[in-house]
């Protein structure tokens, strides 16, 4: 099996790697410990190589994926309570009507 192959048999679609990018993994330094709050603190990261468009995907290329794929964004995602435990007692948006 090719690397092609092995990186997309779980795909239903199998891009060009002519319009792709190799980036190697490795290890780098991610936050900071000197700027925002929510930077820190500053740790060591290692990710595995990956495969990225050369160019920003368009519109009609993500509709493509999702249609093949089946994928389902975030956005898509009814939120759970559980998952921001700050908003106790919250159930939906606030009534901003005037009685």
């Amino acid at each position: 099996m090719s690397t092609e192959e092995l990186l997309f048999e779980d795909h239903r679609i199998r891009p060009s790697l002519d319009e792709m990018a190799w980036i190697p993994g490795g290890t780098f330094r991610m936050g900071s410990d000197s700027h925002y709050p929510e930077e820190a603190p500053s740790h060591r990261v290692t990710v595995d190589s990956f495969w990225i468009d050369r160019a920003p995907v368009t519109n009609r290329e993500f509709r493509r994926f999702v249609d093949a794929t089946d994928y389902v964004t975030l956005a898509e995602i009814p939120p759970r309570a559980a998952d921001y435990p700050g908003d106790q007692g919250c159930t939906g948006p606030a009534d901003t009507s005037e009685t």
